[in-house]
C-alpha cells in the first residue's frame, strides 16, 4: 500500500518539526509527505524546507497563493498526492512509529467480501508541553452497514492518524470547503454511506490539546454539527441509527439526541414519552425527558425527572450535573452544590461541573451549564 501523508500547515513553527519527524520514522515507510502551507507568517516554511534537505523521504512543500483554510489545503494535498491511500495528520499531532504498519496489517486481514473505505485507531491526548493525558479514546469494530448510524450520533474517528482510500475521498468530493467546523465529521458521514471503517484498538496517534476558549469552541462546533446534520432528512437519520445492532431503547434514545441537536425538540420529546411507556426504567429516557424540560425552562419539573433517573443510577455524572444546574437556575445554591460536588468527585475534569462550581464560587457572569447528551466513557480535554 502506497501511503501519502497530508499535513496542512498554518503558523505551526512550534510543533511542525516534531510532527514531520514522527512521520519520517514510521516502521512501514510513507511514500511521501505533502505539507500544504496556508501562507504561514511565522518560521514554518523555513523549518519545513530545512527538514526536506535532511530527510530521506520524499517531502513536498506546497504553498497556497493566499490563506484558503484547512479544508482547501487538505483537498489540494489529496489531489497532488501519488499514494493510493491518504494519511491525515495535523501539524501539531504525533504518529506512533507503528501507525502505518498497524493500519496496513489491518487492511490486509480485513474481510475482503466487505467494502472498506478507511481505517482508524484508538488515540490519546497530550497537552501543549507534550505530556500525555490520562485515558485512551476507544471505539470498536462495527459492520459496514452500522457505521453511518454510529457516526451520525457521535464522531468516533479522529482525523489525525486516519488512513483513507484516495479513490473513495475523490468519489465523495473531498472536504466541504464551506464548513469552518466539523469538516472531518462531514467527510466521514459521506464515506460511511459508501463503505465500512476498519478499527485498530491500539492508541497510534497523540492529539495535542491547546489552551483556548473552550466554551466558544464548543458553541461553534454545535453550530457546525447542525449544518452537517441538516444535509440529511429526518427519516434517513432514523433509518441509519436503527441499523446498528443495538437495543431498540439505545437506538431510540440516540435518535432523540440527534433531534435535539437539530432543535427538533417536540419530535424528540414525543418519541421519548413513547419510549418511557414501554421502557419505564430507561435511565437515558428520563435524562432526555429532563433535557426537554430544561430547554423549556421548566426546572422544577426537570428536577423531578432527573431525580427519577438518579434513583436508577446514582453515579450518572451528567444527571448529577444537570440536577445541580437546575437548582442553580432556581438560586438554590446549597442543593446545587451537593450534586455538583458528587459529580466532581466522580469526574474531576468534567467541564460543565467545573463551570457550575465556579458560578457558585463567585463567577456570576455565566449561566448554569447543562450537559445535552450522554457522556463519553473518557472525556475529551479542551485545554
Amino acid at each position: 500500500m502506497r501511503i501519502s501523508a497530508i499535513v496542512p500547515l498554518y503558523n505551526g513553527e512550534k510543533y511542525i518539526l516534531e510532527t514531520l519527524r514522527h512521520l519520517e520514522n514510521q516502521i512501514y515507510p510513507l511514500n511521501e509527505i505533502i505539507v500544504v502551507n496556508d501562507c504561514s507568517t511565522d518560521r514554518s516554511a523555513e523549518i519545513v524546507d530545512a527538514f526536506i534537505v535532511t530527510s530521506e523521504l520524499k517531502v513536498r512543500h506546497i504553498i497556497n497563493d493566499c490563506n484558503r483554510g484547512v479544508s482547501f489545503s487538505r483537498n489540494r494535498g489529496i489531489r497532488e498526492s501519488v499514494g493510493e491511500a491518504i494519511l491525515f495528520m495535523d501539524a501539531d499531532d504525533l504518529a506512533h512509529d507503528r501507525l502505518t504498519q498497524s493500519h496496513v496489517e489491518l487492511w490486509g486481514s480485513a474481510d475482503s467480501k466487505k467494502h472498506w473505505v478507511l481505517s482508524h485507531s484508538a488515540f490519546q491526548q497530550m497537552n501543549e508541553q507534550g505530556e500525555v493525558l490520562e485515558g485512551v479514546f476507544r471505539f470498536k469494530q462495527v459492520l459496514p452497514e452500522e457505521i453511518l448510524g454510529y457516526e451520525i450520533v457521535r464522531n468516533y474517528v479522529y482525523l489525525s492518524g486516519t488512513i483513507v482510500d484516495k479513490e473513495e475521498i475523490l468519489a465523495v468530493g473531498g472536504f466541504d470547503e464551506n464548513l469552518t467546523h466539523c469538516e472531518d465529521w462531514d467527510l466521514w458521514l459521506r464515506l460511511a454511506a459508501r463503505g465500512g471503517f476498519l478499527y485498530q484498538d491500539e492508541p497510534l496517534a497523540l492529539i495535542r490539546r491547546h489552551h483556548e476558549n473552550a466554551s466558544r469552541t464548543i458553541e461553534s462546533v454545535a453550530v457546525g454539527e447542525r449544518k452537517v446534520l441538516e444535509k440529511y432528512s429526518t427519516s434517513s437519520l432514523q433509518e441509519a441509527i436503527h441499523k446498528r445492532n443495538l437495543t431498540e431503547e439505545k437506538n431510540t434514545v440516540d435518535f432523540v439526541s440527534v433531534m435535539y441537536r437539530l432543535e427538533r425538540w417536540d419530535l424528540g420529546y414525543e418519541i421519548i414519552l413513547k419510549l418511557l411507556e414501554t421502557h419505564p426504567d430507561s435511565i437515558a429516557g428520563y435524562l432526555f425527558k429532563g433535557m426537554y424540560e430544561v430547554h423549556n425552562k421548566d426546572f422544577e419539573k426537570a428536577i423531578i425527572t432527573f431525580h427519577t433517573a438518579l434513583a436508577r443510577d446514582s453515579n450518572r455524572c451528567e444527571i448529577l450535573n444537570n440536577l445541580g444546574a437546575c437548582y442553580l437556575s432556581l438560586d438554590k445554591v446549597i442543593e446545587a452544590k451537593s450534586y455538583l460536588l458528587r459529580a466532581f468527585e466522580l469526574l474531576p475534569n468534567y467541564m460543565d461541573v467545573n463551570k457550575n462550581l465556579s458560578i457558585i464560587n463567585g463567577n456570576k457572569n455565566e449561566s448554569p451549564h447543562f450537559t445535552w447528551r450522554e457522556l463519553r466513557p473518557v472525556l475529551l480535554s479542551y485545554s
